[in-house]
């Protein structure tokens, strides 16, 4: 079977790729907000962003506390606004939106600490 295209339908289909790619190139990355929690015995640096938020203790920190986040996320089973519990780690904490088993899509805030009981800052992406 021969097929032949006119003129019109490849020019509608070029313009049609090239609206397409410049789609693309021109979309906005996520944006980030990064801050940093201040102790005494050292610094914890604090990122979020709408698909994950983590925290991390600095490597010339002598603190004892522990990186510690949570967040407040959209599930993927429903499209419901929920808070998780803490996550935290001897010297970094998050949650991710693209991991195995990531239970929601998108954040709305990200809570950070640097110890058990310590104050608590928050990020909105």
């Amino acid at each position: 079977m021969n097929h032949r295209y006119s003129r019109p339908a490849a020019g509608a289909a070029l313009a049609l790729a090239v609206t397409a790619a410049g789609l693309i190139a021109t979309a906005a990355p996520a944006a980030a907000t990064d801050d940093r929690i201040e102790r005494s015995c050292g610094d914890y640096l604090i990122h979020s962003t709408k698909y994950g938020a983590s925290t991390r203790k600095s490597k010339s920190a002598s603190c004892a506390g522990h990186a510690w986040v949570m967040i407040h996320y959209k599930a993927r089973k429903d499209g419901k606004w929920y808070v998780s519990s803490w996550r935290h780690d001897p010297k970094y904490a998050h949650y991710a939106s693209n991991e195995d088993g990531a239970f929601f899509s998108e954040l709305k805030r990200s809570y950070h600490k640097g110890c058990a009981d310590c104050v608590i800052h928050h990020l909105e992406p």
